[in-house]
């Protein structure tokens, strides 16, 4: 059970997302799936009894990638943090200085900077940015994107 489709790690992540995204169909019956688990050959097979417990988790997968895994939101915010990082890549090849340190925005993370701190480190389109997250308009940022 190392890798496969029913794995501790997809099991274990799934049930985490749920709880900290605070949705209710990322729950399944971890514990029936584990009981009902059987070896056979080179195999791992289910127990008639628990597939009930199986389809359960299935469906689980499948509503948390449709519903936050692949929501307009998270995706817009996967590409804005991947073009972020391409940008100081690029940056960085060409000998950039940056003004800060990465160790200077790890407050930033943990919520614990003030806002005008924030603000005090940004050029006019890092501030327009900032401001379109504080106002929860993520997927604005796709176009923003595009533009960088």
């Amino acid at each position: 059970m190392i890798s496969s489709q029913i794995d501790a790690d997809r099991m274990d992540y799934l049930q985490r997302d749920a709880y900290y995204t605070g949705v209710s169909y990322g729950h399944f019956d971890m514990e029936r799936i584990l009981r009902v688990m059987r070896p056979r050959e080179d195999q791992i097979v289910m127990k008639q009894s628990g597939m009930h417990a199986v389809e359960d988790y299935i469906m689980s997968r499948y509503q948390m990638y449709w519903q936050v895994y692949f929501h307009p939101v998270t995706r817009s915010a996967e590409v804005i943090l991947t073009k972020i990082l391409h940008r100081a890549k690029e940056l960085h090849e060409t000998g950039y200085i940056f003004t800060h340190a990465p160790v200077h925005f790890y407050s930033i993370f943990e919520g614990m900077s003030p806002q005008r701190t924030i603000l005090s480190w940004m050029n006019p389109l890092s501030y327009f940015i900032f401001r379109r997250g504080k106002m929860k308009k993520i997927t604005c940022w796709l176009i923003c994107a595009a533009v960088l």
